[in-house]
């Protein structure tokens, strides 16, 4: 279960002595407001918190993001402009300044019946139109408004819409960036991290998401051990066993998220095309999770497993982990010399497992198709698996990486395209057609599932 919240190396930068001051950068739109608001929820105590912005309405803020009001008291929202006038709230409050001291002298006023219990959070949203307001340089009241803060122990978040380095960036103690970017028109957000000081930076780039009008950090793949996965998927195949369910669901489940794919049709041929950034393991993992699903669901599974990882050993894991619902998984190892005895072979397992009245589940790598027979042959048998699962009302899964030859043609044929990628420590998969956001997949310790989806936006 993913909840909203600041990523643990903010947390971490802010507990440090003499960490107060925070810029965020970014262009419009890309979450500096949403971020402040995250930080005061999650860093500031009840009734600490203060946002100032220019010509801002509490009601505005409170209706546009209902959340903030069960951590920010509406008289600490704060107008920060020398051209105040009444609002429909009696609560509203304005700062009545033309200078900087004056400004100070205000914000001290503002937050000093705080101190006795907790050090105030302060957001000043944006900096650049508090100057404005003001007629001073940035760099001029950043200089008086960061010796402020210093003094008076307070934390601060400043934020700003002036790109690259500037003054500014010598003045805070730490500074990140928020990014918005387009991956094949789809909605991706990153925070770059650029200086924090006292911390070592391990991952200098975060990936995140604003779903739901919160900032939400993507979970980093942590990849268990061979180990632990036959563990947990064991765990995984006992849980599931113990629900009821149609016949037809897990394949929606276990072969891909119905919030990603929607509800699979028999006969429907996926597609998951892999970048060659991702880890070979999480495409193994990924389709080990679907065939215990599927299995210990009661259905046939036929599968020619990726050759990079594990291949060999399928047969004993399945075991380990199924018992004696392993015979229901086939797995059939492409062997290089001998492709008209597995094409036979193939086809005598699914004139079998069709005739005991079952559902069945195709699940082949193109990878370990092409290393074994060739781009054309392997197209050949994969044309083949394809059309038997059209016959029979077979939902079939290829997964492929995308610099495969045979690739293509495959891509003609699927009824739904999928592309994943790995960017920073993060997986992320999205629907080519249909056409989907882009979503954080993920394993943690904590999962039952084993996996959950996260949608980036």
């Amino acid at each position: 279960m993913t909840v909203p919240g600041v990523p643990e190396i903010i947390k971490e930068f802010f507990n440090i002595d003499g960490n107060n001051i925070l810029l965020v950068k970014g262009d419009a739109g890309t979450g500096k407001t949403i971020f402040s608001f995250e930080c005061l929820i999650n860093l500031a105590e009840k009734s600490c918190g203060f946002y100032f912005s220019t010509r801002v309405d509490p009601e505005v803020i409170f209706k546009q993001y209902p959340h903030i009001s069960k951590y920010l008291s509406l008289q600490n929202v704060i107008d920060a402009t020398s051209s105040y006038s009444p609002q429909k709230s009696n609560i509203h409050e304005a700062i009545l300044f033309s200078t900087i001291p004056e400004f100070l002298r205000e914000l001290y006023i503002k937050t000093s019946h705080v101190k006795s219990r907790k050090e105030p959070f302060i957001v000043i949203d944006s900096i650049d139109a508090v100057c404005e307001t003001l007629n001073v340089s940035v760099s001029t009241f950043m200089r008086d408004f960061a010796d402020f803060i210093r003094k008076t122990k307070a934390k601060a978040i400043v934020v700003t819409e002036q790109p690259g380095k500037t003054k500014l960036d010598y003045l805070a103690d730490g500074v990140i960036n928020l990014a918005c970017m387009l991956i094949n028109g789809r909605v991706y957000r990153e925070m770059h991290i650029e200086k924090l000081r006292a911390i070592k930076i391990q991952n200098p780039v975060i990936p995140f998401t604003l779903v739901g009008g919160r900032f939400t950090v993507a979970h980093q793949t942590v990849i268990p051990s061979l180990e632990d996965a036959i563990y947990r998927l064991k765990e995984f195949s006992n849980e599931i066993a113990r629900i009821k369910s149609a016949m037809d669901q897990p394949a929606t489940n276990f072969l891909i998220s119905e919030k990603i794919s929607g509800k699979l049709q028999p006969g429907d041929f996926i597609l998951w095309e892999v970048e060659e950034t991702t880890p070979k393991t999480i495409a193994v993992l990924a389709t080990l999770r679907a065939a215990v699903g599927l299995a210990t669901k009661n259905f046939n599974v036929v599968q020619i497993p990726p050759s990079y990882v594990y291949s060999e050993d399928l047969p004993e894991i399945y075991q380990k982990i199924l018992g004696e619902n392993a015979d229901k998984i086939k797995v059939l190892i492409p062997n290089e010399n001998f492709i008209k005895i597995f094409e036979k072979t193939l086809l005598d397992i699914l004139e079998t497992i069709h005739g005991n009245g079952r559902k069945s589940i195709i699940m082949f790598s193109l990878d370990a198709l092409e290393s074994s027979f060739e781009a054309e042959k392997a197209k050949y048998i994969a044309n083949i698996l394809v059309s038997e699962g059209k016959k029979n009302k077979d939902i079939v899964l290829a997964i492929a990486y995308e610099d495969l030859k045979s690739l293509p043609s495959l891509r003609k044929q699927a009824d739904k395209v999928f592309k994943t990628f790995y960017r920073d420590g993060c997986h992320f998969i999205y629907g080519v057609q249909p056409k989907t956001p882009i979503y954080n997949l993920y394993f943690t310790s904590e999962t039952k599932y084993f996996t959950e989806v996260l949608e980036v936006a």
